[in-house]
């Protein structure tokens, strides 16, 4: 069990994470109100695409911070995850290469003038990627 003096890191990651995933939620239904009150025509427009985007953004902030939501509660009950150090060089430098692969795809589909809903997972990707 952690001392009372390292159980600060622990509880302020537990806040924040949970903070997060509440802020992630809520971009989340204001996107999906926002959404639904504007009609969606056959070509949508930049500022319908954005929107998405921010949403499907939100969703993955929220889903990628559940995890360190589980191990800070994990920290306070003395339940820590052992450290692994192992060279992630090599998916690192396949992850980079797929990157620059994913911006100009986009930079493509903008270029056609693609749908939104192909906007957004290219979107979701080329964040997710680096993080």
């Amino acid at each position: 069990m952690p001392s009372e003096s390292k159980k600060l890191p622990g509880v302020l990651m537990l806040l924040l994470s949970a903070l997060g995933i509440l802020f992630s939620l809520l971009i989340i239904a204001g996107v999906f109100f926002g959404l639904q009150r504007q009609p969606l025509s056959g070509s949508s427009s930049i500022e319908q695409m954005s929107i998405a985007s921010s949403g499907a953004l939100a969703l993955f902030v929220g889903l990628l911070l559940i995890p360190t939501l589980i191990a800070a509660a994990r920290y306070l009950r003395g339940k820590a995850a052992p450290v692994k150090h192992t060279s992630l060089f090599k998916a690192a430098s396949i992850a980079g290469f797929a990157w620059l692969g994913l911006i100009a795809a986009g930079i493509l589909a903008v270029r056609a003038q693609a749908d939104w809903f192909l906007f957004v997972p290219l979107t979701l990707l080329t964040v997710a990627v680096p993080v």
